[in-house]
């Protein structure tokens, strides 16, 4: 089928985008942002064709060869089933509006093109993660997320706060995707590979010591906590709202925080067999819940209450995956990132309008921007957990889940959704009804351009939330190959709490400021606005880090520098008095010899010059004269020569005559 065949094309558009603005083929803002809605387009297609493929039973793979590690092959793998495909299908569709919202929301920046950038490979590297089929190409997209979270956190880095809340993410969620992973290659160095589906064969067949497995999965689940903002992870998620409001909608609805619930999803059955690792998953996001809920309470700007909210959210998504329900978390998971999505585009027109986030600078908007207003209350009602046409809630997967596995545990989710109820319908009220503000009153008009992405993903909400009903959890139930348990008294109790939270919230937009709803809601405030003490504890690991920092340098100037300096001086001082020697003792010795060698080659020249140059000379003289001398006698005459012979002659006899006369 041509979905099975084509699927990988889904997060190669995006990359290929940013590959074209990042080298500077597409320069110009505008025309960036139309070719990115253009990839994001064709994604989203691409997912959707794979989506039906996957609903008709077929599969897709695509593998390519990357390295070898002691005798192991890494391979870089692409998989199309059910569960990515519908969320690859969820993140195109959801990252498509936001892109064409983007485009209106950054056209006057003068920096758009670098943005649509960033924001392509964002996208991109979260649809490779969702499509990853070896937990290595699932890594390296999941460092991709969060170094794109990095730069469009901190996009507008002129802006005191950008730059630290962009570093601040980018460090806590560093140190949590250490430990996620020492968890993979523990998890690939047992195994021997890092297929997905090779490794949950592995995991479910006994391939794997329960102890080792039990520690893998927990070191994969604090990696997922760390990226989805859960305790003790969650210190980064408010401050990223330093980000473009596009950025926020992108990373809270279909990107980054949802990337732990999807990894704990897509390795479900390795936690299955870990099950004392599922209850860890359980509470813990249940008290990220109500944490999230409750600091959602107090808090006084927009966009923070929504990042609490996302966080609130994620924390239910692992409630429903920690007791045993892959449909529970992937559901509230899709209709999150729709319902979401509807909320930031809200808040970025809110943002727009009344030049602020501030709840002091709102109310009153429903009379200058209707609907705004309209989508908002949909994103609101959706999030508090109340029906939506017919369909039933998005929480009520979780809360059946939690009320089959731990009662416990589902009374405190319980708890956490009158929570999501109230802060919601609080944040409604506080933004759209009652008094209108200064700023409120003379707000700015909306471009259509904005308008038109939020209505169109409002008007998502119902569709998206109709997956729940009961005419449709059995065949999404199928199609994930799991069960979709019912408990109508669950649901009841759920309906109940969600309109009773969500009348409490609407009611203290008129309380509002006088007690933060009741008077002793207003004494815990700072409790809850101190997210229970965590902030404290963090303030104080921070300043105890600070002060360890601090006490080491004061140790090293006061030790190591002292001894490095001695040691510098001793050093220096020997140096000094092994030049001395040198120069008296060495150099002096050598100039003597040297100055010695000198003389006696001087001598040694006079001597030659004058003795044996001279006796050669005065030699060379004396036998040129005695050969002048006797070549006197070589005349060439015949009487010459006879004259002397008889002269040598006469004077041998005469010579001879008186030898023998003495004799």
């Amino acid at each position: 089928m041509i979905g099975t065949s084509i699927f990988w094309l889904a997060p190669i558009l995006p990359i290929t985008v940013f590959v074209l603005l990042a080298v500077g083929l597409v320069r110009y803002g505008r025309f960036a942002s139309g070719v990115a809605i253009v990839a994001m387009a064709s994604a989203f297609l691409v997912s959707t064709l794979g989506l039906v493929a996957t609903m008709q039973g077929a599969r897709g793979a695509l593998s390519l060869p990357w390295m070898t590690v002691g005798g192991r092959h890494l391979t870089l793998a692409l998989q199309l089933d059910p569960l990515s495909s519908l969320v690859a299908t969820i993140v195109a569709g959801v990252g498509l509006i936001i892109f064409v919202y983007a485009a209106n929301y950054m056209a006057q920046d003068p920096r758009r093109g670098r943005f649509f950038a960033e924001f392509s490979l964002f996208a991109g590297s979260m649809l490779t993660l969702v499509l990853a089929g070896d937990i290595m190409t699932l890594f390296i997209a999941w460092e991709l997320v969060g170094l794109c979270s990095y730069l469009l956190i901190g996009f507008w880095y002129e802006r005191p706060t950008a730059p630290a809340a962009a570093t601040k993410a980018f460090l806590i969620t560093r140190l949590a995707d250490l430990v996620l992973l020492a968890g993979i290659l523990l998890l690939i160095g047992t195994v021997g590979s890092g297929q997905i589906e090779t490794l949950l064969f592995a995991a479910t067949h006994g391939k794997i010591a329960p102890g080792l497995l039990l520690t893998i999965a927990l070191l994969l689940f604090i990696g997922a906590a760390g990226k989805s903002a859960q305790v003790p992870f969650q210190g980064w998620l408010p401050d990223a709202m330093a980000g473009p409001t596009p950025v926020s909608a992108l990373l809270h609805s279909a990107t980054m925080v949802v990337a732990g619930v999807f990894l704990v999803a897509r390795l479900y059955p390795l936690f299955v067999i870990a099950s004392p690792v599922l209850q860890v998953v359980a509470w813990v996001g249940v008290a990220t819940a109500l944490l999230g809920g409750a600091a959602a309470l107090v808090e006084l700007d927009l966009k923070r209450t929504l990042a609490y909210s996302t966080m609130s959210q994620i924390g239910l998504m692992f409630v429903g995956l920690g007791s045993g329900s892959l449909l529970a978390g992937v559901l509230l998971l899709l209709a999150q990132a729709v319902y979401k999505a509807t909320l930031f585009l809200a808040a970025g027109i809110v943002d727009h309008a009344v030049e602020g986030t501030e709840f002091e600078r709102m109310g009153g908007l429903f009379r200058r921007m209707p609907w705004t207003t309209t989508a908002f209350a949909i994103g609101a009602v959706a999030l508090a957990g109340l029906p939506v046409t017919l369909a039933l809630p998005a929480k009520d997967p979780v809360l059946t889940a939690a009320w089959l596995d731990n009662l416990p545990l589902f009374v405190v989710t319980l708890i956490a959704s009158v929570l999501t109820a109230l802060y919601s319908m609080r944040t409604f009220g506080l933004v759209f009804l009652g008094r209108s503000s200064h700023a409120a009153q003379n707000a700015h008009s909306v471009s259509r351009g904005l308008l038109l992405p939020l209505v169109v993903m409002a008007a998502l909400i119902p569709i998206v939330l109709l997956a729940n009903a009961s005419l449709f959890a059995q065949p999404l139930a199928h199609l994930l190959g799991v069960p979709a348990p019912d408990v109508p008294a669950a649901t009841a109790l759920t309906l109940i709490v969600a309109f009773v939270g969500s009348a409490a919230g609407l009611g203290a937009r008129f309380l509002w400021p006088q007690a933060l709803i009741w008077p002793m809601l207003k004494r815990v405030s700072p409790l809850l606005e101190g997210e229970f003490g965590l902030k404290a504890v963090y303030r104080f690991i921070a300043q105890s880090g600070l002060w360890t920092i601090n006490a080491l340098g004061i140790f090293d100037r006061v030790v190591f520098d002292a001894f490095v300096g001695l040691l510098v001086k001793v050093i220096r001082t020997f140096s000094q008095r092994c030049s001395t020697v040198d120069r008296h003792v060495f150099d002096a010795g050598a100039t003597s010899i040297a100055q010695a060698v000198l003389a006696l080659a001087r001598v040694s020249g006079r001597f030659d010059l004058r003795g044996f140059d001279a006796s050669i000379q005065t030699f060379g003289q004396d036998v040129l004269a005695l050969s002048r001398r006797v070549r006197l006698w070589q005349t060439g005459r015949i009487e010459n020569y006879m004259l002397a012979v008889f002269i040598w002659g006469g004077g041998v006899v005469f010579i001879a005559v008186v030898v023998l006369i003495v004799r």
